[in-house]
C-alpha cells in the first residue's frame, strides 16, 4: 500500500473563498505565520502519522525561504520528523534525504512522521 501523501498549501482567504497562495502581503509577520504553519503540521502529524505531508513554494524565491527554514531548524525538526526532498536529475525527479548542508536545488519538501 502506498502511503498517504497531502499537499500543504496556504495563503490569503480571498472574498469568495478562494485562497491566493502567491500573495504577498508584507505584513512583517512571516515568523508568526511560520510558526502556526508548523503547529498546524505537528497537530495534524499526532492524530495521522502515516501521512506525508508534500510543500513547495508558489514560486522559488519561497521555496528557497522553506529550504533556508529547514536548514536552520534541521536539527529540532529531525527529532520529529523525517525529512525529504525532491530534486530533478537529468529529466526525472527523485525524492532524496533533506541534507541541510546541500546546496542544491530543492524543488519541494517532504515531512513524514517518525
Amino acid at each position: 500500500m502506498l502511503p498517504v501523501t497531502l499537499n500543504l498549501s496556504f495563503g490569503d482567504l480571498l472574498p469568495d473563498d478562494s485562497i491566493d497562495d502567491s500573495a504577498n502581503t508584507n505584513n512583517s509577520d512571516i515568523i508568526r505565520v511560520m510558526a502556526t504553519i508548523i503547529d498546524i503540521i505537528n497537530d495534524f502529524t499526532s492524530e495521522s502519522p502515516a501521512v506525508k505531508i508534500v510543500f513547495t513554494g508558489s514560486n522559488q524565491v519561497r521555496t528557497s525561504l522553506y529550504n533556508r527554514i529547514l536548514k536552520t531548524y534541521h536539527s529540532n525538526f529531525s527529532k520529529t520528523y523525517f525529512i525529504t526532498a525532491l530534486i530533478k536529475e537529468d529529466s526525472s525527479f527523485t525524492e532524496v534525504p533533506f541534507e541541510p548542508v546541500n546546496t542544491g536545488k530543492y524543488l519541494a519538501f517532504f515531512v513524514k512522521r517518525k
